[in-house]
């Protein structure tokens, strides 16, 4: 059998070999990359490597902002509490030095004749008071300066404390009672 093709134009480089397959003529080499391809290259692989290395500097800012947020949020939180705890402690450490200065002090009649008066100017009515005194304190004093007024000797008392006794209460005008009351008065 004879088959006939018909074909317009000539055939340029073709063999016909029966009974093989057909040779495939070797590929052109590919040309080198010119200059300008490899420098073109080279710059959308910089583009390309500058807008990762931005991208994660991006993502470790936000990151770190976050965490800086996180800090600053705490510390809001902590401060108020620090704040009053050094408050409270600082109270503490002036009533201490308060304490330790006026139990530093020495009594003289002038510290009795004030504690008297301060203790005196807490009752309304002076009729039938009986100051107590510690009797080195009561020593300082002239009783005739004070009209109306009994002073009686208590040993229980330490030096620079004072009690008004009247028919509707005492007057505790110790030092222990000042600094408790002070105290009370200044932590609350």
């Amino acid at each position: 059998m004879t088959l006939t093709l018909p074909i317009p134009a000539p055939l340029r480089a073709v063999t016909l070999r029966t009974g093989t397959a057909p040779t495939v003529p070797p590929a052109a080499p590919e040309a080198a990359p010119t200059e300008a391809a490899l420098a073109a290259a080279y710059e959308r692989g910089l583009r390309d490597g500058e807008h990762r290395l931005r991208d994660q500097l991006l993502a470790q800012r936000q990151e770190f902002l976050e965490y800086q947020r996180g800090v600053l949020a705490a510390l809001q939180q902590a401060l108020p509490e620090v704040r009053r705890g050094a408050e409270q402690h600082l109270i503490a450490l002036a009533l201490e030095a308060a304490q330790r200065v006026v139990a530093g002090l020495p009594v003289s009649a002038e510290l009795v004749t004030a504690t008297v008066r301060e203790a005196l100017a807490q009752v309304e009515e002076t009729s039938r008071v009986v100051v107590a005194l510690s009797p080195a304190d009561l020593a300082l004093l002239t009783p005739a300066e004070w009209p109306g007024i009994e002073f009686r000797a208590d040993p229980s008392l330490a030096r620079g404390d004072c009690l008004v006794h009247t028919p509707f209460g005492v007057v505790d005008a110790r030092r222990e009672t000042k600094l408790a009351n002070l105290r009370e008065a200044v932590l609350t």
